[in-house]
């Protein structure tokens, strides 16, 4: 089985070498334990050292708050990886159209060939088709 490298300091050797290929994951945890941190840890050692473009998109947070926490950890070229188009923030609200959002982010995976993708918070997402 074909594995890609996380970036993610030990985790390779939790996952048996890294997360299978075309494979997600759930990072699960209560506030504050650091998925936020690992899912921008992911997609920046993967446009950086694994040269495979990522895109986060955030149902909660913005963009600028969330390139100033990759900076905080040392990752001082978020900016220019973003200038580059290796890395992309897709803001949505939680009050578009339900299945506008799984559109819009298949449409911004394909335009900019993302290998990477996290997607924050899945429970946003859910209760946005709470109502269907």
């Amino acid at each position: 089985m074909e594995r890609i490298k996380s970036g993610v300091k030990g985790l390779e050797k939790l996952t048996g070498g890294g997360i299978p290929t075309g494979q997600s994951i759930l990072v699960c945890g209560t506030p504050g334990t650091g998925k936020t941190i690992f899912g921008l840890q992911f997609l920046y050692k993967g446009a950086k050292d694994f040269n495979e473009n990522g895109l986060y998109v955030s149902i909660e947070e913005n963009p600028q708050k969330l390139k100033k926490y990759a900076k905080e950890f040392g990752w001082k070229d978020i900016d220019k990886l973003e200038n580059q188009g290796k890395l992309e923030f897709l803001r949505i609200a939680p009050t578009q159209r339900k299945f506008d959002i799984v559109d819009t982010v298949k449409e911004k995976v394909e335009a900019m060939n993302a290998k990477r993708l996290v997607i924050d918070s899945l429970s946003a997402i859910y209760l946005a088709f709470e109502d269907i």
